[in-house]
């Protein structure tokens, strides 16, 4: 996978379980509202990939940064946060993904923006480029688990001053022990009940009509999908990003025999053989062929290519659309071939 060499401008510790970066990129660098970007780094003699969301606005003039939080056994982000010191370059790929705000942000239909936990941090790239660059309403739910957990809570609180008669913002407190605690800071989880109360008395009729973007755990996700489908929200206007996202069982019978997949790659033709119980990104990483990948999870997208001829399954998929799957297009690292005439584009 190619990359780009950035630099580290500046960092700051947050606590002492995540650490934010600026970086200069080696080149102009743009990036959509939402996207993030692929870092690759060796740690131990192994290659590790990780993804993360850009808090940036590219159109406020603003560096590319990103928060890297401390995950419970993740090699890569406890090696970034204990060594940031050290760590001068940086191989970046992207920016990637389709969970992002347009350009054109159309007609004056109001924005909801749910998150929880870090999922804060692509919900503030949005949150930015929303309030000064549109006139939409726009509402943000944030839950944590107390109110010194709040992850850019100056910056949300900055653009709450200045923008106010159109920005809303609640922030949910799982475990805060504060009792009296008011205003726009809630007591409790985001929940089913609390949200739909809050959507009625600040959207009004405009509930069925707003977009909304929800990115955090799994289970936030689907309550939040679940309420507003329960509301008549269009499925169309509700987009979702997985930050943590449980493997996903299916009663999948794969091949048990070894089939050949032939893959295009850069204009050159590659034939694999996938093993049983094999994914076709794995056995083109096994050829050493460097198709793009990150979470191999399903969940960034950024293995995306497109089905030419044969069959094959998904396992998972909380990336593409149902129009992109219409069209072919498919997730290398959740699909496995059923025959021997698949045919595969890969996208550099």
């Amino acid at each position: 996978m190619a990359g780009s060499t950035w630099i580290t401008q500046s960092f700051e510790r947050v606590g002492k379980d995540a650490v934010t970066i600026r970086f200069i990129p080696d080149a102009p660098f743009d990036h959509l509202p939402g996207q993030f970007i692929n870092i690759r780094m060796q740690i131990d003699g192994a290659t590790l990939i990780r993804s993360y969301s850009l808090s940036s606005t590219s159109e406020l003039g603003e560096m590319p940064e990103i928060m890297i939080k401390r995950i419970p056994d993740g090699v890569f982000s406890n090696y970034v946060v204990d060594n940031i010191e050290s760590i001068i370059e940086w191989e970046v790929d992207g920016p990637s993904g389709n969970f992002c705000v347009s350009r054109e942000v159309g007609n004056k239909a109001p924005i909801v923006l749910v998150a929880a936990g870090s999922g804060i941090t692509p919900i503030l790239s949005m949150l930015k480029y929303l309030l000064h660059y549109s006139d939409k309403e726009v509402i943000l739910f944030y839950g944590t688990r107390s109110a010194d957990e709040i992850l850019y809570y100056d910056k949300i609180e900055l653009l709450r001053q200045e923008f106010g008669s159109r920005f809303s913002v609640f922030y949910f407190l799982s475990q805060e022990k504060d009792k009296h605690i008011k205003d726009h800071f809630i007591q409790g989880r985001i929940s089913k009940l609390a949200f739909k109360k809050l959507l009625k008395e600040n959207l009004a009729d405009g509930i069925t009509n707003a977009h909304y973007y929800v990115c955090g755990p799994e289970g936030m996700i689907e309550m939040i999908q679940n309420t507003l489908e329960g509301l008549a929200v269009s499925t169309e206007l509700i987009h979702r990003e997985f930050f943590y996202k449980s493997p996903e069982q299916k009663n999948i019978v794969l091949p048990d025999k070894m089939l050949e997949v032939l893959l295009y790659h850069n204009d050159q033709a590659n034939l694999l053989e996938v093993l049983p119980g094999e994914t076709i990104l794995d056995s083109a990483l096994r050829d050493r062929i460097p198709v793009r990948y990150s979470c191999k999870g399903g969940t960034c997208g950024v293995c995306i290519a497109k089905r030419i001829d044969g069959k094959l399954v998904m396992r998972s998929n909380y990336a593409l659309t149902e129009e992109q799957i219409d069209g072919g297009y498919v997730l290398l690292c959740q699909s496995h071939p059923t025959d021997n005439t698949v045919t595969i584009e890969s996208f550099s």
